[in-house]
């Protein structure tokens, strides 16, 4: 209730007050609210840390998965053009669509 935060800017606004404000605009205006933001982080400090931070330990030691997967999908881009072109064709042999009809196209092939 009479709590005073300091907010930035050197500007300071009771949390109360922070909030009040917060609530009666509109989501949109919110979004890029500064003071509104500060605020919010300081009142949920302790809950973040008890509840989300131990989640984060691996995150902040390692980096993220996306940086993890954006590496091996390299490499596997790199498997792949430096694969060997004999293995390359069998695995377009595999990839084409097959002729489901059954009728008499033959496996010997036409060619001559």
């Amino acid at each position: 209730r009479g709590l005073v935060s300091n907010l930035g800017g050197g500007e300071q606004m009771s949390v109360a007050g922070c909030l009040r404000e917060g609530l009666s605009s509109p989501a949109e205006a919110t979004y890029e609210d500064k003071k509104l933001e500060a605020t919010l982080r300081h009142l949920t400090k302790d809950l973040f840390a008890a509840k989300v931070a131990p989640s984060t330990r691996t995150s902040r030691v390692n980096g993220n998965a996306y940086t993890a997967s954006v590496f091996l999908n390299l490499l596997s881009l790199v498997d792949e053009m430096e694969s060997d072109p004999v293995a390359d064709a069998g695995r377009a042999a595999d990839k084409a669509p097959r002729n489901g009809s059954g009728g008499s196209g033959g496996s010997g092939g036409s060619g001559g």
